[in-house]
């Protein structure tokens, strides 16, 4: 079996949205970027999967039949699957539900990820547009009426108020990177090692690399490695702070260690710049 069989598609029938009816086969470990929202309907045989969304650790669940899940655009993700995986996918584009959101609510809207949503709405609309596409009438009035009121339903009960998340260089979402920074900032008194941060943003340790670099502008180590400098700096500052304890707070194993990357990056020691400061 293909990767994903493709069985039924509503094409270009309309702008800004599209409908696909795909089987996709057992997987060990795949991953991806959503570039459009989502809405998903398990239209097979309950699957057990293994989903790590963005800034969340791999979680196991089961989806039955008839099951509906809401992925936000801009969700990166690894997943598994060990039967095939027939589903109902609607894609939606950022812009067109922004602009449903604006017109309906007065603002802006976040959408929110929801794995087997208890929404009754969702699986009817989308099994009903389903219907529509392989009876040949996507584009007749009936059929771009369910897709309004689809849309209409995910701004009312699946948003929330604040700004869509945006992509940012690189594929990290606006939240997923956020998330990922400020855990460091939370734990520069700690080793970070590259798979446990990779592991917090949902992605393998290789799509974590490239899109945190394309993202920041530096390798995770680098930028790790800038962040504790940056709060040696601010520590030594105080002269009660022993410069061996910033060494320990900044998460370096020794004081020789943190002496050398100090100068090297800095081009004073850390006694030099404590002087400088006073």
């Amino acid at each position: 079996m293909p990767l994903y069989e493709e069985t039924l598609t509503s094409g270009n029938a309309w702008p800004g949205s599209l409908l696909r009816e795909i089987t996709a086969a057992p997987q060990e470990r795949g991953e991806g970027q959503l570039s459009w929202h989502a809405v998903t309907v398990n239209v097979g045989e309950a699957v057990n999967v293994e989903h790590a969304f963005s800034g969340e650790p791999p979680s196991r669940y089961r989806i039955e039949t008839g099951g509906a899940c809401v992925l936000p655009a801009g969700t990166a993700f690894s997943s598994r699957w060990e039967e095939p995986y027939r589903m109902v996918w609607v894609a939606i584009s950022p812009e067109l539900l922004a602009r449903a959101a604006r017109d309906e609510t007065g603002g802006p809207r976040e959408l929110v990820l929801e794995r087997c949503t208890a929404d009754g709405m969702l699986t009817p609309l989308v099994l009903a547009l389903r219907d529509e596409v392989r009876a040949g009438r996507a584009a007749e009035p009936h059929a771009r009426h369910l897709l309004s009121m689809l849309i209409s339903q995910l701004v009312h009960k699946h948003t929330r108020a604040g700004e869509p998340a945006r992509q940012l260089l690189g594929g990290l979402s606006a939240h997923t990177a956020r998330k990922v920074t400020d855990y460091i900032e939370r734990h520069l008194d700690g080793p970070l090692p590259l798979r446990e941060l990779a592991g917090f943003a949902g992605l393998s340790v290789f799509h974590f690399l490239r899109c945190f670099k394309q993202c920041t502008g530096l390798p995770p180590h680098a930028y790790v490695r800038e962040r504790r400098i940056e709060r040696a700096k601010q520590l030594l500052a105080c002269d009660q702070i022993a410069i061996a304890e910033v060494a320990f707070r900044c998460g370096f194993s020794d004081q020789s260690s943190f002496a050398r990357t100090f100068h090297r990056i800095v081009g004073a020691t850390p006694r030099e710049f404590r002087r400088a400061k006073a």
